[in-house]
């Protein structure tokens, strides 16, 4: 485990949990643009034990929260 945690960061600069995270995140974006399901259902979807831990953690890599993110994208998108 060790190896592969050194290993692992050596190649992609950063650690196994945050690259997880981030395609975790990435992933919620998308899902949040589409506009087709609530943040409960997105977190449940990917993994996330609590949608409390899901929006605290969006907006750690993002500094917005999922309902900020939603809105800022829909006033994108109608210009």
């Amino acid at each position: 485990k060790t190896t592969l945690c050194r290993n692992f960061r050596e190649v992609y600069g950063t650690t196994v949990l945050n690259y997880m995270n981030e395609l975790r995140i990435q992933e919620a974006k998308s899902l949040l643009s589409k506009g087709e399901k609530s943040i409960t259902e997105i977190a449940d979807a990917l993994g996330f034990s609590s949608v409390h831990y899901f929006c605290r953690l969006f907006k750690q890599y993002t500094q917005l929260s999922p309902t900020e993110f939603a809105k800022t994208v829909r006033k994108e998108e109608k210009k």
